[in-house]
C-alpha cells in the first residue's frame, strides 16, 4: 500500500488556504501534519523517531536559543540570539521549573560544539525527550550559514506515543514548495516504520489554528 498521492496533498493544501474556509489571524501560520499510529507495541519497540532535510525550510520564524561558548557569543549577539553562556548553563542544574519554561519558549536549541557533551550534565535528558537536544555548531562556519541547514530539518518523534506532528512550511510559502515538503516528510515517515502503511491509522494537515483535512 502506497501513501497519499499528490493530488491529496495539493487538495489539503488548496482547501487550508482558502479564504472563504479559514478566518485570517494577525501572524504567518504555520502548516503542519499530524500522524496517528497503531498496530504497534512500544514495549517491544521502544521509539519511533528520526530527522530528515526537507527541500524548502519549512520554518522560517522561529524561536532560537543557543548554548555559545566564548567563541560564538559575539556572533550570537550580533545575529539577536538569545544565548546563554557555560556558567549561566550551570545555573540551570536542578533548576527543573525554569529549564521547562526555557524548553517551552524556545522551538530550537543550538550549541557551540565544544559544550555539546556538557549540555546533559547539567540540563539532563529534558532537550531529548521532547526531541530538542541542540544542533552541534562548529567553528568553520558563521552560524548563520549553519542555521540555513538546520531550518531545513524535521524530526519525527513517536515515544510511547501514537501521535505527533510536524512543521512543513507556512502560509507565506507556495502550494508547490508545502506539497513537496509534505510528501517528503510522508514517505520518511512511512520509511520508519516495520509495516509501512499498515502502522499508519491516519494522516491530517493543517494550519495553525484551523481545521484538520484528512489526507489518508
Amino acid at each position: 500500500m502506497s501513501g497519499p498521492s499528490k493530488q491529496e496533498f495539493i487538495k489539503a493544501i488548496r482547501d487550508i488556504n482558502n479564504p472563504k474556509l479559514n478566518k485570517k489571524r494577525n501572524f504567518v501560520e504555520k502548516v503542519e501534519l499530524n500522524f496517528s499510529l497503531k498496530s504497534i507495541n512500544f514495549k517491544k519497540q521502544k521509539k519511533i523517531s528520526g530527522g530528515i532535510k526537507l527541500p524548502f525550510g519549512p520554518r522560517r520564524s522561529v524561536k532560537i536559543c543557543m548554548f555559545a561558548d566564548q567563541r560564538h557569543i559575539t556572533e550570537a549577539k550580533s545575529l539577536g540570539l538569545y544565548y546563554l553562556d557555560i556558567n549561566q548553563i550551570k545555573i540551570l542544574k536542578n533548576k527543573k521549573k525554569i529549564l521547562k519554561k526555557l524548553v517551552k519558549k524556545f522551538e530550537v536549541f543550538i550549541a557551540s560544539e565544544s559544550l555539546i557533551k556538557i549540555i546533559p550534565r547539567y540540563l539532563g535528558p529534558a532537550l531529548a525527550k521532547v526531541g530538542k537536544f541542540p544542533f552541534s555548531i562548529i567553528n568553520s562556519l558563521s552560524i548563520t550559514e549553519q542555521l540555513k541547514l538546520i531550518l531545513r530539518e524535521v524530526k519525527i518523534n513517536f515515544r510511547k506515543n501514537f501521535n505527533t506532528g510536524l512543521v512543513v512550511g507556512d502560509l507565506e510559502m507556495t502550494q508547490e514548495k508545502v506539497t513537496e515538503n509534505a510528501k517528503i516528510a510522508v514517505s520518511f515517515l512511512i520509511s520508519l516504520l516495520k509495516k509501512r502503511m499498515s502502522n499508519i491509522k491516519t494522516i491530517t494537515m493543517k494550519r495553525t489554528m484551523g481545521r484538520s483535512y484528512t489526507i489518508f
